[in-house]
């Protein structure tokens, strides 16, 4: 059993450029998306090659001991946890991303100056690619 997570805070950006920071239950993102629709910037998908996607592949060291994978499959790209959590990654520009039917949840790939993939960060996570 998957211990609870309490108190996560998501941020929605609003057109009015005001930020609104809601608790995070799936009942809540749902009820949020409905009640700020008119209000809310929602992200939009744009479509990438696979050959773009490969450099993000890999494993992300959250925590130590906490590995992330981000996987490839077919033309998407995936993102597991060692629980078998697993989100589909949308992506929003070549390094922005995020998690289908979570539009909130977004993660932005890091690279070195030259052009290496070095780390994703969110709003609750920083994790750095292992090589």
């Amino acid at each position: 059993m998957r211990p609870r997570v309490k108190n996560v805070a998501t941020s929605y950006t609003l057109k009015d450029g005001v930020y609104k920071d809601i608790d995070y239950t799936p009942q809540n993102a749902i009820f949020s998306k409905i009640y700020l629709g008119a209000k809310m910037t929602l992200p939009v998908a744009i479509q990438l090659a696979p050959e773009a996607l490969l450099k993000y592949v890999g494993k992300y060291e959250i925590n130590p001991g906490f590995i992330a994978e981000v996987r490839l499959e077919k033309k998407d790209l995936w993102i597991m946890t060692p629980d078998g959590t697993r989100w589909k990654l949308l992506p929003e520009s070549e390094t922005k991303y995020f998690l289908e039917d979570r539009e909130e949840e977004g993660l932005i790939f890091n690279k070195d100056e030259k052009g290496n993939v070095i780390s994703m960060t969110s709003s609750w996570i920083t994790a750095r690619k292992l090589r």
